[in-house]
């Protein structure tokens, strides 16, 4: 995961993988977690 991250280059691609992440959480079972990563990043990304 952390690679595909570090391949953005763009804060629109960066959002689109982190939804992905968040995404893949969510479908493995970890809603809560996937909400709490969530939060975290919204909290960390600059205004487009």
């Amino acid at each position: 995961m952390s690679e595909a991250i570090e391949r953005c280059k763009t804060l629109p691609d960066l959002k689109a993988r982190l939804e992905k992440t968040r995404d893949a959480l969510q479908d493995s079972g970890k809603k809560r977690r996937a909400e709490e990563f969530w939060n975290g990043v919204q909290q960390r990304l600059p205004a487009a």
